[in-house]
């Protein structure tokens, strides 16, 4: 069924369902989709399998949608679509979640687009050139976060759903390495340091750029 639609089909979605190497091997190698979403747990963990098969360049959007275990099979999956745009992972390991996101920046040479469930301590400290948006779903390490986003430059969106922990945070501190920011989001916060006049002003020195702040839903305009 699927090699019916090889050529026609843009969108695929696989969580919940049991799929053999068969059948992962038509989806990676024959199918030309352009967003493909699916639960990473039931990938094939043999290096053999991804080293076999060639590389996909139709594929734009790429969603992780459980925890993402397996280093292997990461790797392999993260090779054969190395030319996607969007990555969206919505889970990961904390013991193999550094190793995942160095590949990323050294092997997703178009990535754009970027939301991570949550930096670690001692990430990789290395710039994504490419990325313009990131979303990280929880901030508890605000020293990790900050030493990865700081090298994140090319940046002009960043959204933070929530952080975590009593830190005495602000926006200004967050947005000091990013010239490129537009707008920023956060949705929710224990403590957070509310913008004052004087904060904006000095975010706006550091983000010249910068039109909007979404915070806690409400938006507030810059200019």
């Amino acid at each position: 069924l699927l090699t019916q639609h090889q050529d026609s089909l843009e969108y695929l979605e696989t969580c919940n369902i049991k799929i053999s190497e068969n059948i992962y091997e038509t989806i990676f190698t024959k199918l030309k989709l352009k967003a493909l979403r699916f639960d990473p747990q039931s990938l094939p963990k043999n290096a053999l399998f991804y080293s076999a098969l060639p590389l996909n360049f139709h594929l734009k959007k790429l969603v992780l949608d459980a925890n993402v275990e397996n280093l292997t099979a990461t790797q392999g999956l993260l090779q054969i679509y190395k030319d996607i745009e969007h990555l969206e992972i919505t889970n990961w390991n904390s013991e193999m979640a550094n190793d995942v996101l160095a590949y990323i920046i050294n092997n997703l040479k178009h990535l754009k687009k970027l939301k991570l469930p949550q930096i670690y301590a001692n990430p990789p400290e290395l710039a994504i050139p490419t990325l313009k948006k990131l979303h990280i779903v929880t901030v508890d390490d605000m020293d990790s976060f900050q030493a990865f986003i700081n090298q994140q430059l090319n940046l002009t969106d960043l959204s933070i759903s929530y952080f975590m922990r009593n830190n005495n945070i602000g926006l200004e501190a967050v947005t000091t390495h990013l010239p490129n920011l537009t707008q920023i989001t956060m949705g929710a916060s224990r403590n957070f340091v509310i913008p004052t006049k004087n904060s904006i002003e000095l975010m706006k020195r550091n983000c010249p750029n910068l039109k909007k702040i979404n915070l806690f839903k409400q938006i507030i305009d810059v200019d």
